[in-house]
């Protein structure tokens, strides 16, 4: 009896592990996005409208999914460290720069563009006559720049020569902007004409400077994908992929985005170009 005993103990082991391996075969991928850093930013929609295509086109090979997004926003200084961790995000989307390129390799599939080549100003409108007689780099150099501490355009606008004046939140920007504590913002044209829809009424006077167009070569927008979750990186790879072959990506970013580079008449305005090797 003991015996018989022992191997129908033995027998139940065997097909729990069966079981438990079947349904870990079947676990779904769980993506872990930030959130936008406020009401008002909405940049974060095209890139979670991008990464849910990618993980639907993969279905097949990969299997179900699900998407996570962080309760709060997460900082921009503090998602590199928990995309190492794989704690609160898996999924980071970064206008990429040295630290993180050294930190994880990201997936070269540019799911912006190069939108953020071109980039416009937000500035307040009593300094438009100012702005109208800038022509030159030189020119420029003489206004200061608001950013975060922690935006790769800091660095890429300090090397250029700007005194940058840090703000303590994305939402700060836009009131420091409009108190005077620096001339312009720099913003890329997917993102500068939704933010002042979103500020019209409480910031009337911050206006998009009219005549410039400031041109930042290799700025590549990138996703990186936490290094404990390589399975998920492969799935978004090729699933970018197939974006990019079938024309969905690039339908996708007009959907979002090409009514404001037709309004920003790239073509009639004065460019200056930074250096940012």
């Amino acid at each position: 009896m003991v015996q018989l005993g022992g191997v129908f103990v033995k027998i139940k082991v065997v097909l729990w592990l069966i079981v438990f391996c079947s349904f870990q075969g079947l676990a779904a991928d769980v993506v872990k996005l930030n959130r936008g850093h406020s009401d008002k930013d909405v940049r974060h929609l095209y890139n979670w409208e991008v990464v849910n295509r990618a993980l639907e086109l993969t279905e097949s090979e990969f299997g179900s999914y699900s998407i996570e997004v962080t309760g709060e926003a997460i900082p921009n200084h503090q998602r590199l460290r928990e995309l190492l961790l794989n704690r609160y995000l898996n999924v980071a989307m970064q206008l990429t720069n040295e630290e993180w390129e050294q930190t994880i390799e990201p997936i070269r599939v540019p799911i912006r563009f190069g939108a953020y080549t071109q980039r416009l100003m937000l500035i307040h409108k009593k300094n438009a006559d100012a702005f109208k007689k800038i022509n030159t780099l030189q020119d420029l150099q003489a206004f200061s720049a608001g950013v975060r501490q922690s935006w790769t355009t800091k660095n890429t606008l300090i090397k250029n020569g700007f005194l940058t004046v840090p703000a303590y939140s994305y939402d700060a920007l836009f009131a420091m902007l409009n108190k005077g504590r620096f001339d312009f913002l720099l913003r890329g044209v997917h993102e500068i004409y939704p933010e002042l829809e979103a500020r019209k009424d409480e910031f009337p006077d911050l206006i998009i400077e009219p005549h410039l167009v400031v041109n930042v070569p290799n700025s590549h927008y990138y996703i990186f994908v936490s290094p404990e979750t390589p399975h998920i990186k492969e799935r978004l790879t090729k699933g970018l992929q197939v974006m990019l072959e079938n024309n969905e990506m690039k339908a996708l970013f007009d959907k979002y985005y090409a009514s404001y580079f037709e309004k920003a008449e790239l073509g009639n305005r004065t460019e200056i170009i930074f250096d940012n090797p």
